[in-house]
């Protein structure tokens, strides 16, 4: 996943709603990391039926789909975000705004499910945005190597 971040450095695409610090900051961020290690197993099943139920709303927010990431990312032992891949894809294949489209690429990476990467990969070739049809096969090759 860490090749999908510096992928999207580089194509100088920015996400929506991004707070000062960086996705490797957060991820790298002890204080992060440790407020998340003593969690209960019934704040971890709430977290994932909201995020699931937000990744289903009509209007999805970068918050929604950052969360996405960061969660499927770090914790997806604790989390199953799986039931929320096909909202990814609908999102991918449908957002008007290309940094949602290249949230969802990276949640759908981050998730890892074949039935919706392979929904990504029979997607990809249309997408008009040249940066996030490179990110999709980014995380493709990168998913299918696995």
């Amino acid at each position: 996943m860490k090749r999908l971040f510096i992928i999207v450095a580089l194509i100088g695409l920015s996400v929506p709603e991004m707070k000062a610090q960086t996705a490797e900051d957060v991820l790298q961020d002890p204080a992060v990391a440790a407020s998340y290690a003593s969690r209960t197993s019934e704040f971890w099943s709430a977290l994932e039926s909201q995020l699931v139920s937000q990744s289903r709303a009509e209007n999805i927010s970068a918050a929604t789909l950052q969360n996405i990431v960061y969660f499927a990312n770090n914790h997806s032992d604790r989390i199953n975000l799986t039931p929320a891949a096909d909202a990814l894809v609908q999102v991918y294949r449908t957002h008007d705004d290309a940094r949602y489209r290249l949230l969802a690429v990276a949640g759908l990476h981050a998730i890892g499910d074949e039935r919706s990467m392979n929904a990504l990969f029979r997607s990809f070739r249309s997408e008009g945005t040249p940066q996030v049809r490179h990110v999709a096969l980014a995380a493709l090759r990168d998913y299918y190597k696995r």
